[in-house]
């Protein structure tokens, strides 16, 4: 019966880890779809400025104050929003 219950314990012990490399998997997967949900976000505010004619500098102070960004990560989205704008206009022509 000993040799059982060692390959009973070994078995749900392999188990659980199993388990746990799902979980964090999920969880990571949920944390990235966020950040990626927040980033559209904080990009489309930033196109919705720019539209109203907002300058980079103003929006910039805007994005750290109410999406509570770094300054550095305000200015890299609104290189992203940029570059997806002259992307978009590209496909276009």
């Amino acid at each position: 019966m000993g040799k059982k219950k060692a390959s009973f314990n070994t078995l749900s012990e392999t188990a659980a880890k199993v388990k746990d490399f799902f979980r964090h998997n999920i969880e990571d997967q949920r944390r990235e779809d966020i950040l990626l949900k927040k980033e559209d976000d904080i990009i489309k505010a930033a196109e919705a400025l720019t539209e109203v004619g907002v300058k980079d500098d103003r929006i910039t102070e805007l994005l750290c104050k109410y999406w509570k960004i770094r300054p550095a990560d305000a200015r890299a989205l609104l290189l992203r929003r940029r570059i997806k704008n002259s992307d978009s206009e590209e496909s276009l022509h």
